[in-house]
């Protein structure tokens, strides 16, 4: 899932990632949750920090407290921060932050090493055979 409220951030990182797994996408926090409960097997967020609704920290802590999504890694898409800022997002539950100037195949590149090989379900992690 792809949870941003810039279109021009989202739209060429989905491009790349509908590619390859089939994507979801959000324009603010309180949308991802929703979309979250429905989507079985969603294996990775990628999340801007500041959200209209529910921000980032606020939306990663509510996943991290349901049953149902505790396991999903998050990875926020953040503007520059500082040392402190970066410890808090991990502490709040991330597994990275990237830079969200970076250009789009790289922060692909980095999610696909979360989620594996492609498998057109909803960016889902993929099963040994």
């Amino acid at each position: 899932m792809l949870v941003d409220p810039d279109r021009a951030i989202r739209t060429p990182i989905a491009h790349l990632l509908s590619d390859r797994h089939a994507l979801y996408e959000a324009e603010d926090g309180l949308m991802a949750l929703t979309l979250a409960t429905m989507i079985p097997d969603l294996a990775l967020v990628l999340s801007a920090v500041s959200l209209p609704t529910i921000d980032g920290v606020d939306l990663v802590r509510l996943f991290k407290s349901r049953e149902s999504l505790w396991h999903v890694p998050f990875v926020f898409l953040c503007p520059r921060v500082s040392v402190n800022d970066h410890h808090r997002l991990l502490f709040a539950g991330a597994r990275k932050c990237l830079h969200r100037e970076l250009p789009p195949h790289k922060i692909v590149a980095a999610a696909e090493k979360i989620l594996g090989p492609s498998t057109r379900t909803p960016m889902r992690r993929a099963r040994p055979a």
